[in-house]
């Protein structure tokens, strides 16, 4: 039975691996996407000019999926996962600073940072996942142990465990923080006044495996409730990574939250650090009812009013940065964000 097990336990482990993104030619973006929802299909990306989406499909079932609903589909090389495996062919502690922490390295970097600087910092376990490795979050702030009535900001990185440019920018963050407190007069302010949580890796078990989704094969970032009030919008229960955060986030009140993703270009504005990217607002309008994508409207929404804008600007020859604000008057929820990802850059506000 137990030999059994194992080589169940890794034919699955070996299913989710085989993860990897598809370009899809289209002609009919709304209704692409919306088919591609209808399949919980996990959209990447998508470009109105080029008439290009991005997906990812777990396996060469999903993708065979895709053929059979008269998709123009193409495989494409995980260059995300490729370069997120690289990262794990250490195994020791000692890390550089050209290198990325192992998951083992992390670990001990966030409980060394508790210790070294326990004045300022306090290391919060706000869940587990799925196989069991620790979501962590560093408080840092100067009275650690006390909620003060000041300002709260969340950062949180990873949620695709392949994306990792973030989580060394998070840790490079607490290391600045910690080590300038005192001595840098704008660093010593700002913790000396605000509540600063900090997750470099919300999924912990998808970076060790080298993919975008955790050990049970579910895409995070299509995972939490959407702000029309669908609860599973990817056809999931919510993964043990996101009740996590879910839990952490109605326990506090941030009032700005960034969350690092790689690969795009998204910015949105305040509130829970996570996308709801089935699809933007039309950026003309001030009513859900002008995207059609989202199958539901303000009136027969669980909030007083729901409305969202979208604008896009060209930054520079083939890089657009699109501001996407969503908004809910009547509940004490609120799922606005402020994010921004660069193809591999990415600055948190």
């Amino acid at each position: 039975m137990k030999k059994i097990l194992v080589i169940a336990l890794f034919l699955v482990s070996s299913a989710i691996a085989f993860s990897y993104p598809v370009h899809i030619t289209s002609w009919d973006i709304d209704s692409d996407v919306k088919i591609l929802n209808s399949l919980q299909i996990s959209v990447d990306s998508v470009n109105r000019n080029t008439g290009t989406i991005i997906v990812y499909v777990r396996d060469d079932n999903e993708f065979d999926k895709l053929l059979n609903n008269g998709f123009k589909a193409e495989k494409l090389p995980d260059l995300a996962r490729q370069n997120a495996l690289e990262l794990q062919k250490i195994d020791s502690l000692e890390h550089t600073k050209d290198t990325y922490y192992t998951i083992t390295q992390y670990q001990q970097f966030m409980i060394d940072t508790e210790n070294q600087y326990s004045n300022i910092c306090s290391l919060i376990q706000a869940g587990t996942s799925v196989q069991g490795r620790p979501i962590y979050f560093l408080k840092i702030t100067d009275n650690p142990d006390i909620e003060e009535a000041e300002p709260e900001f969340k950062y949180v990185s990873s949620i695709h465990g392949d994306e990792v440019v973030g989580y060394d920018m998070c840790i490079r963050l607490i290391q600045l923080l910690t080590t300038q407190y005192r001595i840098d007069p704008r660093i010593t302010n700002l913790v000396n006044s605000t509540e600063i949580y900090i997750c470099p890796m919300m999924n912990p078990d998808g970076y060790v495996l080298g993919q975008r989704y955790n050990a049970n094969g579910v895409d995070l970032n299509r995972n939490f409730p959407m702000p029309t009030g669908i609860q599973h919008p990817d056809g999931n229960q919510w993964a043990p990574e996101t009740i996590a955060i879910m839990d952490f986030s109605n326990a506090h009140h941030f009032v700005l939250s960034a969350n690092f993703l790689g690969g795009g270009l998204i910015i949105k504005k305040n509130g829970s650090p996570f996308t709801f990217c089935y699809y933007d607002i039309d950026a003309n309008s001030n009513d859900w009812n002008a995207n059609p994508l989202w199958g539901g409207s303000s009136s027969t929404s669980p909030y007083d009013t729901l409305y969202g804008v979208s604008h896009t600007r060209e930054l520079a020859s083939g890089v657009n940065l699109t501001l996407t604000y969503a908004r809910q008057e009547g509940s004490s929820s609120y799922y606005d964000d402020l994010e921004l990802a660069s193809a591999g850059i990415m600055i948190g506000f």
